[in-house]
């Protein structure tokens, strides 16, 4: 009964709170654009061959990943469609709407390799084998995970909502569009207004 309502809900929702694939940042926005992927346990799927695509390594069991794209203020920009657990970060970026070609992008290790297609990004200094950071590398670290966590602090947000945390139980067709959704919510609780 509720899944029913939430289906004849969802339809008129998406236009007016929904989170477009790509992103619609103003040039100013465009300053700086973090970059992150979350991943949200499913039931397991019936066939092997879905199966083996929606297991995740990483998490130890299946899932869909959507990636989001955030604003320096905390304003989600863009929220991917949804992937198969095994697709990884990178990929899902590559396969991502552009981003704007004047956009400083802010990633996690796990978008390395994506600055031959985006040359304004940063990245975390890694230890490099037998070796250790210095104090600079450290400090520049820091200081990159402390501005970063805008992104953490928004995809939290939409965690609150349960359909969006928990084990997904609906049809995986209608995930993106539920996290659209949400993620427009979040955006006018936070003071956004819809875009």
């Amino acid at each position: 009964m509720i899944c029913r309502a939430i289906r004849r809900v969802e339809a008129h929702a998406q236009p007016l709170f929904g989170v477009k694939r790509a992103p619609k940042v103003a040039r100013c926005e465009a300053e700086a654009l973090i970059v992150d992927c979350t991943e949200q346990p499913i039931q397991r799927p019936g066939e092997d061959a879905v199966q083996r695509a929606h297991y995740s390594g990483k998490r130890k069991r299946h899932t869909l990943k959507t990636e989001y794209v955030v604003t320096a203020e905390g304003r989600i920009a863009s929220v991917s469609g949804s992937h198969p657990g095994s697709h990884h970060d990178l990929t899902i970026r590559r396969e991502g709407a552009k981003l704007p070609r004047s956009a400083h992008l802010y990633a996690d290790s796990a978008d390395q390799g994506y600055e031959r297609q985006h040359a304004a990004m940063e990245l975390s200094d890694n230890k490099r084998k037998g070796g250790e950071l210095s104090a600079d590398e450290n400090d520049y670290n820091r200081g990159l995970g402390s501005f970063r966590v805008a992104i953490e602090h928004r995809i939290g947000r939409t965690k609150r909502f349960r359909i969006v945390a928990e084990r997904y139980r609906n049809p995986r067709h209608t995930h993106s569009t539920k996290t659209s959704i949400i993620a427009g919510l979040v955006n006018i609780e936070a003071g956004f207004g819809t875009v």
